[in-house]
């Protein structure tokens, strides 16, 4: 069976793929960085709480607020910084048509055309809304289950995973 998805790239899907990779392919690294930057904000909070207490309020203190604050903000908030990293990178907006037959996928984006085989991709993904598909920890695809033009998204699955010979992770996003 064949199928066609054919998607615009919007802050909705960037968010979701970073959402949904941060917990396959990258969720040690995402992990690590979030978990990092709330540590170092909170420490820093903290020093900058005693340091006001012991010394009085000045600019170097007020300065490592602001910068341990700033920290926290980041890893809190890293799902949103990343989907804001590659909008501006020239994600946004681009029109993907993807086919999916036995022997390959084709991906197209206006004139350009990739093709690949399925033994490519390293991981798959599915949520209640999206597939994902990636063929390394920073590049991949993300399919909306609402916009497939042909073929059947609850077959989809089945057929990436007899295609590829991989497993296809249950993700909540």
């Amino acid at each position: 069976m064949d199928f066609e998805v054919k998607t615009v790239l919007t802050k909705k899907e960037i968010m979701a793929y970073q959402r949904i990779s941060g917990k396959t392919v990258q969720r040690g690294k995402l992990l690590g960085s979030r978990a990092g930057l709330i540590f170092v904000g909170l420490a820093g909070l903290t020093g900058c709480a005693v340091a006001g207490n012991l010394s009085g309020f000045n600019v170097t203190v007020l300065i490592g607020f602001i910068l341990s604050a700033l920290c926290m903000i980041m890893g809190i908030n890293w799902y949103s910084y990343l989907t804001w990293q590659n909008s501006r990178g020239g994600a946004l907006g681009m029109e993907l048509t993807c086919f999916f037959v036995p022997e390959h996928a084709v991906i197209r984006s206006g004139t350009v055309e990739a093709l690949h085989k399925y033994s490519e991709f390293i991981a798959l993904a599915e949520t209640e809304d999206y597939f994902a598909l990636f063929l390394d920890v920073k590049s991949g695809y993300i399919l909306p289950k609402a916009n497939f033009l042909h073929g059947d998204p609850a077959k989809f699955g089945e057929f990436l995973r007899q295609a590829t010979g991989k497993e296809l992770n249950q993700v909540k996003i």
